[in-house]
């Protein structure tokens, strides 16, 4: 028979309840160990436990239907540069590619369009100059004055045209030394932080190392496709190879005159990776002649034939003089202001 102790001994709820929490403890302990190797595993091998993909099928005739008075195609350069869309304007050295491009992107932030291209819808653009101090590009579109003693008149640019350079060459330590990488991360920042959508970066041998090499092109047209698909348009100016040269059926000597501006000028992964090509060479016909070529396009017809080119005359085009009207009774003549337009490419073919 129990004793009044041997009843009521406390020792063994104690030793049970320490049991009991040591189990808890223990189931907890495995709980953790099976969901971090749970985790583990499914960063290892994603596709077992991941059923959403990227692609939805559906029958081929169940297409949006098209609303009735949508907008016009927004266009930028015709077809050969259209919203959304990495394209690459390549051509030798001194043939006028940061010319033309500055000319693009003031007709896209003015509206008014170049030659046979579609009217543009007024944008803000960013120029992004990486070859060209603020010097050079000052001395490009300005002039001696026609007023002795005056300053030299520069070209007035629409405010909705905006101009990048870089400033501090200083690379942070977080970067180490790492300048390729620092100029993406700036490049992306300048997208995120400007006002504009639409870019010109002129251009991409700026940007490549001396020993980069066609991985060097890869990474930059991937990393611009990857912004482009953010809801930017970004053209991009690039230098063709060196020219090829027509042979001499009869001696079987190379001639002087070069080969037809074609994609085997620009390097491959740009060829592959823009959206759309074209190109801006210099014609035989003279020396101020140049012709713009479409080669390539991945959402647009060619813009222009094989055999047919928009040609371009390239010249400063004089300055424009008007005189202020005088004041009434006025002893002195009236002041001369002097504008002059930025060197440009005028259209010589319109009837394309």
């Amino acid at each position: 028979m129990e004793t009044d102790d041997e009843k009521y001994d406390i020792g063994r709820y104690d030793s049970a309840r320490d049991s009991d929490q040591r189990s808890d403890r223990d189931t907890k302990r495995s709980e953790a160990k099976y969901q971090k190797l749970s985790a583990a595993h499914k960063r290892k091998h994603p596709e077992q436990s991941c059923f959403d993909g990227a692609f939805q099928s559906s029958p081929a005739n169940d297409l949006p239907e098209v609303k009735r008075g949508r907008k016009r195609k927004h266009y930028l350069l015709g077809d050969l540069w259209l919203p959304g869309e990495v394209s690459v304007l390549f051509g030798e050295t001194g043939v006028g590619k940061s010319i033309f491009a500055v000319q693009i992107a003031e007709s896209i932030a003015n509206g008014y369009g170049l030659a046979l291209f579609p009217r543009p819808r007024p944008c803000r653009v960013a120029y992004v100059d990486i070859e060209n101090s603020a010097e050079q590009f000052r001395d490009r579109y300005s002039c001696a004055s026609n007023v002795l003693g005056r300053l030299p008149v520069r070209h007035q640019f629409p405010r909705r045209l905006e101009r990048a350079a870089a400033t501090d060459p200083t690379i942070p330590e977080a970067f180490n030394g790492d300048v390729r990488r620092y100029l993406r991360h700036s490049i992306r920042l300048l997208f995120q932080q400007s006002k504009a959508d639409i870019f010109v970066v002129d251009s991409l041998s700026g940007l490549e190392s001396p020993s980069g090499g066609s991985s060097d092109i890869v990474r930059w047209m991937r990393f611009f496709r990857e912004v482009a698909s953010e809801g930017y348009s970004i053209l991009v100016v690039a230098r063709s190879k060196p020219r090829r040269r027509h042979t001499n059926s009869d001696t079987g000597r190379p001639s002087p005159v070069f080969s037809p501006l074609s994609l085997l000028d620009v390097p491959r992964p740009i060829a592959d990776m823009a959206h759309s090509v074209f190109a801006i060479g210099t014609s035989t016909i003279g020396p101020d002649i140049r012709y713009v070529k479409h080669l390539s396009s991945h959402s647009a017809q060619i813009y222009f034939g094989a055999e047919r080119v928009l040609t371009y005359r390239i010249e400063r085009s004089p300055g424009v003089q008007a005189n202020t009207p005088a004041k009434p009774n006025a002893t002195e003549p009236a002041p001369k202001i002097v504008r002059i337009a930025n060197p440009n490419l005028r259209v010589l073919n319109p009837e394309l």
